[in-house]
């Protein structure tokens, strides 16, 4: 039988703190003591501040391309690009679209996008530690799905549904107030998909079901621009167009509160509407929420070459929008917006290849990632929190 160890836990804990995750994994088949220490609340939350007060994102990201595998992307080590531990969805491909949320708390969401309402199409994945769990199918209520079509099952519509591309938005995050993860989806009603008549499950990780959330009736969105919601604040948020008085699109950003599951709208800043579907993405920087306006360059493939940089000092207050950069690459450079990490202002250029620009010294960096077109670019954080707890 092991013997205790001969430090004291609060030395050992110091210890293993400066270790390397991976290095701390293996102490697991140390003994029971080191397993349960290691896997303890109180060690797992202090790692964890640990990594965010040593990270500042600017390195390290998970590179998710239109279709099928995700890699990870080391910008400060030689530019290098790894295979990242891959969740099972990534491992069994077959007509996907995968598309990846996160972080919270080093925990991502991946989801099948072609297969959205199929099984083993959406899991909770922490690719540090390589746990994960597959998400129950999402079940479809008769609410969802017209009674008074005749003749025609809901599986019948499934096809069609997923080719339409209806599922409109998924979101991943934290509930503070019962110390648990959520996974939300949104999409339209199946069978009249001209209506804006909108439904939102959630799954709840501690009950491991999805459940059915009136959140979204009555809201008078008619389309959801942003897929994968960007977690901010305790609420997921969408860029939606809502419908106006004169029949024109009108834009505004949707957040649902995980904790509280209730949403509100949060005004644009002064933005140009007829752009907007096509060039704006939410992001967050320095710790605000942020909107990116890409103009000049439009094609096809929403590439620009010049971006604007809006964000809300105080979070929920229309009045506190500011522009805040103005980013303007280098000739000859177009891109779709990735995201920002420190000082650099990352776009993907198409087939394959990432560009990243230091706003302030104007330097460029280019890197050919992947052989198709990147769909999203994610700060990797590390962590040892657990998604099903034993």
């Amino acid at each position: 039988m092991a013997s205790k160890p001969t430090f004291p836990d609060e030395i050992m804990v110091e210890i293993l703190l400066k270790l390397p995750i991976k290095s701390i994994l293996r102490c697991n088949t140390l003994s029971k003591h080191y397993y349960s220490l290691i896997h303890s609340q109180f060690f797992i939350r202090r790692h964890l501040s640990l990594v965010r007060l040593n990270n500042n994102f600017s390195d390290r990201f998970i590179v998710s391309p239109m279709v099928d595998s995700l890699r990870l992307f080391n910008r400060t080590s030689g530019c290098s690009i790894e295979s990242v531990g891959s969740s099972s969805l990534v491992d069994d491909v077959s007509n996907r679209k995968l598309v990846i949320a996160g972080p919270v708390d080093g925990l991502y969401c991946v989801i099948d996008h072609v297969n959205v309402f199929q099984r083993r199409a959406i899991s909770l994945w922490n690719p540090a530690t390589l746990e994960e769990f597959i998400l129950p199918p999402l079940p479809l209520t008769n609410d969802a799905f017209d009674d008074g079509v005749e003749g025609l099952s809901l599986e019948d519509f499934l096809d069609d549904f997923v080719a339409r591309d209806e599922c409109l938005a998924f979101g991943f995050g934290y509930d503070s107030n019962t110390n648990n993860y959520k996974v939300v989806i949104i999409y339209r009603s199946i069978s009249d998909f001209l209506s804006s008549n909108m439904f939102m499950y959630i799954f709840n990780l501690s009950e491991k079901t999805w459940r059915d959330h009136d959140e979204c009736v009555g809201v008078n969105f008619w389309d959801i621009k942003s897929f994968d919601g960007v977690f901010f604040c305790e609420a997921c948020h969408w860029i939606c167009s809502f419908h106006s008085f004169d029949h024109n699109a009108a834009y505004q950003i949707f957040a649902f509160d995980m904790s509280t599951e209730s949403s509100i709208a949060i005004s644009f800043p002064d933005v140009e509407d007829g752009y907007v579907w096509f060039n704006t993405s939410i992001t967050t920087l320095n710790g605000c929420l942020a909107l990116v306006d890409g103009l000049g360059g439009e094609d096809v493939e929403m590439r620009f070459s010049f971006f604007l940089v809006w964000v809300m000092a105080d979070y929920g207050v229309t009045e506190s929008w500011s522009m805040r950069y103005r980013v303007s690459l280098p000739d000859g450079i177009v891109g779709r917006f990735l995201g920002i990490a420190g000082d650099r202002f990352y776009v993907s250029e198409g087939e394959g290849w990432l560009v990243s620009y230091d706003v302030d010294s104007k330097d460029v960096e280019r890197y050919r990632i992947l052989d198709d077109s990147i769909y999203s670019l994610l700060p990797y954080e590390e962590s040892l929190v657990r998604i099903v707890s034993l």
